[in-house]
């Protein structure tokens, strides 16, 4: 990467933000479709909101609700969306967490810089990986994922309680 190309790493971190959100307010609508709140507008700012209900608690309450209308059970199984969730939602809070580096490429002499970013690992250590590639696989993933959880979202709303 060359040092102008930084801009554009802030500019894919603010997509990614962007996108996850998108993601985030389909689970909400999940939430939402369930409850049929007496009181929708309150429901929707004060308990959907983020400060008040965190994504992955509204995970949680999705997949509930996925397991008491009984979809897999019905031949729908999003079982593995589920999973593809919760690796979208930690590539989105290491964007939205973590510091980068920028770091002089030892591979060229061309002044490009090796990005990073340090990802804390299950076992407790760090693995330095480029910028780029977590870019990469979180885009990659989000195509699937966002297309899954509409899928999930017009399943459940077909479902009655």
């Amino acid at each position: 990467m060359k040092e102008g190309e930084l801009i554009n790493i802030e500019y894919e971190i603010g997509l990614i933000l962007t996108k996850f959100k998108n993601v985030e307010y389909v689970l909400d609508c999940i939430i939402a479709n369930f409850v049929s709140a007496k009181r929708y507008e309150f429901f929707e700012r004060a308990i959907l909101n983020s400060g008040v209900m965190n994504t992955g608690s509204k995970l949680k309450v999705v997949r509930t609700i996925y397991n008491i209308k009984g979809l897999k059970e019905r031949g729908h199984n999003f079982d593995k969306l589920f999973d593809k969730l919760h690796i979208l939602l930690n590539l989105r809070n290491l964007f939205a967490h973590e510091n980068y580096y920028e770091e002089a490429s030892t591979n060229n002499i061309s002044g490009s810089l090796l990005i990073t970013i340090d990802v804390f690992m299950k076992n407790g250590t760090f693995d330095t990986v480029r910028v780029e590639d977590k870019i990469n696989e979180f885009n990659d993933l989000h195509k699937e994922v966002y297309d899954e959880v509409t899928m999930l979202n017009a399943e459940l709303s077909k479902v009655g309680d």
